[in-house]
């Protein structure tokens, strides 16, 4: 089947990402030659993201110039006609399965994801303090000298932690699933060798070969948390380490969660969050910010706690644990200068003080993988 876009009366976007245009459809059958109605991920300037978009079906040939004018379907329907759904059809959406199987997903979102992960990435700041901060807070958890192999898993496009740890003395290399990104990493790297294609459920890795793994914002978005965490154990050495961000159930954040457009996404019901997540694949990608894999896993720090020792895992850090009283800080607030100034060592000893904060900073872990037995006498 081959689709070719002859032109459309282009008008604004029905409100669920669809921009609805007329095209005609090869169904390998001479007699049937209809237009018929296609909805085209839309995002942006409506007439430029139509005429640009060739992704309506896996299959398109050409996409004409749109006109302001279009001929109207045999029959000679008025545009009133031609807008009106299908009879029986409650939704315009489901037209964008007429001619398509419900699992090829929404067209184009491979598109929409690529272009909208490089906007993300294009608006990111220096990651260097943070880096720093992270480094510091490391050497106070354990030996980490320099030349040691550090694997970064999904570094994307522009791996600036990747540069950093490299620029400072370490051996870092980055893991990419997306085969584009990998190439696009490399160039900004200036390198072709540091970044590989893989995934967190297959990293490209022998086994005991790093010293450190960074896993940041990875393990909500793949198929399973288990087998994930059990490749990253497989090529830690004996006393390395996981540095992992991910979701927290627990978090308040009202305005923004960071995955969803939907405010409190993570208090929902866990059905109502399914929902969302097959609506967001299938109709409306904006949900999820235009990502092949949303997030479909929302922990807690004791959960991600649970995770690593059933594959191995044997003691569990917060950068909580790391901080000290004299760090420099980066807040501006008041309330959290005073608590981290005179009241972090209460914290830190504290069982019960510690698991309150942890609800609220549970979306970062460290996960320690036991050194080797000592075998000398």
């Amino acid at each position: 089947m081959s689709t070719t876009l002859t032109g459309s009366d282009v008008g604004e976007p029905d409100g669920s990402d669809i921009l609805w245009i007329w095209a005609r459809v090869d169904l390998d059958d001479p007699a049937r030659d209809d237009p018929v109605r296609v909805g085209l991920p839309f995002r942006g300037n409506v007439r430029t993201q139509a005429l640009s978009h060739r992704t309506c079906e896996s299959r398109i040939v050409r996409c004409d110039q749109m006109d302001d004018t279009m001929d109207a379907p045999r029959g000679g329907a008025t545009s009133t006609e031609q807008d009106r759904p299908r009879e029986g059809a409650s939704d315009p959406t489901t037209d964008l399965y007429v001619h398509r199987h419900l699992a090829d997903g929404y067209p184009g979102l491979a598109d929409l994801a690529d272009e909208t992960f490089a906007e993300m990435h294009g608006q990111v700041g220096d990651d260097t303090p943070r880096i720093d901060r992270l480094l510091l807070r490391f050497q106070r958890l354990t030996s980490l000298p320099a030349g040691a192999k550090i694997a970064v898993v999904g570094c994307g496009p522009v791996p600036q932690p990747i540069k950093i740890l490299r620029d400072r003395g370490y051996d870092a290399t980055g893991v990419e699933p997306v085969g584009s990104f990998v190439e696009r990493a490399n160039r900004y790297l200036g390198d072709p060798g540091i970044v590989r294609l893989g995934a967190a459920e297959s990293i490209p890795f022998p086994d005991d070969s790093q010293d450190v793994v960074f896993l940041e914002s990875v393990l909500e978005h793949v198929d399973s948390p288990e087998h994930s965490l059990a490749e990253v154990f497989r090529v830690l050495r004996p006393g390395g380490f996981v540095y992992l961000t991910t979701t927290n159930r627990h978090v308040v954040s009202i305005p923004d969660n960071g995955e969803y457009t939907v405010r409190l996404f993570a208090k929902l019901p866990r059905l109502v969050q399914e929902c969302y997540v097959f609506v967001h694949l299938h109709y409306q990608p904006s949900l999820a910010r235009y990502t092949q894999r949303p997030a479909v896993h929302w922990f807690t720090y004791s959960e991600l706690c649970r995770l690593g020792r059933q594959v191995g895992f044997y003691q569990f850090y917060s950068s909580l644990d790391l901080r000290r009283s004299d760090d420099v800080l980066s807040t501006t607030s008041r309330p959290k200068r005073f608590i981290a100034r005179h009241m972090l060592g209460r914290i830190q000893r504290s069982p019960w003080l510690r698991a309150l904060v942890l609800t609220q900073l549970g979306w970062e872990i460290i996960l320690l993988k036991r050194p080797a037995a000592d075998t000398t006498d």
